[in-house]
């Protein structure tokens, strides 16, 4: 058992430091998944140690947003770059819309974080976005650290996570070329007419 609990505390730490450190979030996951296995513990414990390290993440980049951008948007240099009537739009858009931004960045692995720090700047009510978050990430969290768990279980591991390292890497390229298309077009149909 004390080998299962220092299993647990290291998924944690592992999955929490992606918040700060350039490890994708779901190579965590899928570690997590495949150690769990691989060393006889218990699944579900190991689901909510990563979820519990992703909720801590999120809410710490939204906290952080929170402090740090609400106060500089209205210092006056920031002023000229984010007029009132565009931070206006902004929050309308962020309160109307801001449950699909939190679902879209749960699944954007470069961008999540940034999202997360926009939406704690933004007036997103906090308890909303925590239970948005948490809803979201329990289902992916579950299905990633039950890959890696299934993928645990393979003679074959090394193979299939190699192919899921090229689908994760395409569908990232992918994303990462098409989204700020995506974004100028919305951008541009939702500008506010008077700035």
């Amino acid at each position: 058992m004390q080998a299962h609990t220092r299993l647990y505390v290291a998924i944690f730490v592992a999955v929490l430091s992606t918040a700060v450190t350039p490890v994708p979030e779901e190579t965590a996951l899928l570690g997590a998944g495949w150690m769990a296995h691989r060393s006889g513990a218990s699944p579900w414990l190991a689901v909510a140690c990563a979820w519990a390290a992703i909720l801590v993440g999120d809410v710490g980049t939204f906290a952080l947003g929170r402090g740090l951008l609400r106060g500089a948007v209205g210092a006056a240099r920031l002023d000229r770059l984010f007029p009132a009537a565009r931070r206006r739009w902004a929050e309308e858009k962020v309160a109307r819309h801001g449950w699909r931004a939190i679902l879209l960045a749960r699944f954007l692995v470069g961008l999540r974080g940034f999202l997360y720090f926009a939406l704690g700047g933004s007036r997103y009510p906090f308890g909303r976005f925590v239970a948005l978050d948490a809803a979201i990430g329990t289902v992916e969290v579950a299905l990633v650290v039950g890959v890696g768990w299934v993928v645990g279980a393979s003679r074959h591991e090394r193979a299939r996570v190699e192919v899921i390292d090229i689908v994760v890497i395409a569908v990232l390229l992918v994303a990462s070329f098409a989204l700020p298309w995506i974004v100028r077009r919305w951008s541009r149909r939702r500008r506010p007419t008077n700035e």
